[in-house]
């Protein structure tokens, strides 16, 4: 029933007889608020034209209250528990506004209760804020704690720039090179005629022609522990869907159009070998 629904027009009461039945549905708790808001509907279908406002006046209640009452009896009257719902026309109101889910779940956790005030009751239908989002993560590999505009999230968490580029973790994996052994102080000096000293040469090279030469030394091969290539492949993919992310971004910047010219001697080349490598990939992987 809706709050302006029409009975059949038939005179059931007078004006006073309505008034009378209705102000003592007011005195009574929560289901009399209900009945008061049924009887009122009814009412306004029977009295007469004119009546309606004279028997709001002896009721001692406006056309506004009139108004609520009706709408909390269509949206609450069906409630079982009524005898748990707010003592307070106002806080009822409030409620009613609400899906019946809300209430009665309301009801059950204990936050809906006789004594409910109109603030309490606005405080329960306001919509709850939302949980902010995290702003740091932390890296499944160094285990450092970022911003997380500066770390990569990934199918298994969050990775920072170092480890996704070969740090962390994959530092152990990338080879070093041979250390030489240092140069004499004065190997580099030159002479008036802007040449090498060959006192300064022969200083150093004694010690290179001492190492044996006839039979060149071979290194013996280190097996290299590498990450599966489809972690590898992932992991450099991730990168390059970031750094495609950025490249887009700046393309919206307010100032590209302006310094677009610029911008394409310098990259507009790359993109495009990076655009035909990526084809190429992309055709492996279809194929």
């Amino acid at each position: 029933m809706s709050v302006e629904a029409v009975v059949e027009a038939e005179v059931v009461r007078s004006a006073d007889e309505w008034a009378e039945v209705i102000k003592a549905d007011l005195s009574r708790a929560v289901e009399g608020i209900v009945t008061a808001g049924q009887n009122l509907i009814a009412a306004k279908a029977d009295v007469r034209h004119g009546e309606w406002l004279l028997m709001l006046s002896a009721i001692g209640i406006s056309e506004a209250e009139a108004s609520r009452l009706r709408a909390i009896a269509t949206r609450v009257g069906n409630l079982p528990n009524l005898e748990a719902l707010p003592r307070s026309v106002s806080a009822l109101y409030e409620l009613s506004r609400l899906p019946a889910e809300q209430i009665e779940s309301g009801i059950e956790s204990g936050a809906i209760t006789p004594d409910m005030t109109i603030r309490d009751a606005k405080d329960f239908a306001r919509p709850s804020a939302p949980e902010p989002e995290p702003t740091v993560g932390q890296c499944i590999q160094c285990g450092d704690t970022l911003p997380l505009e500066q770390l990569y999230e990934g199918g298994q968490g969050y990775e920072c720039d170092p480890c996704v580029s070969g740090g962390g973790e994959l530092a152990d994996e990338m080879p070093t090179e041979p250390e030489l052994p240092p140069l004499p102080e004065n190997y580099m000096a030159v002479n008036a005629g802007d040449q090498f000293r060959e006192d300064a040469q022969e200083e150093w090279e004694p010690e290179r022609k001492a190492e044996p030469t006839s039979e060149p030394i071979t290194p013996v091969s280190q097996p290299q522990k590498r990450k599966p290539l489809p972690d590898s492949f992932w992991r450099a993919t991730y990168d390059l869907k970031k750094r495609s992310e950025t490249v887009v971004r700046l393309s919206a910047d307010d100032r590209f159009k302006k310094n677009k010219d610029q911008i394409a001697d310098v990259n507009l080349s790359d993109l495009i070998r990076v655009r035909d490598a990526l084809n190429g990939v992309i055709q492996q992987l279809e194929g």
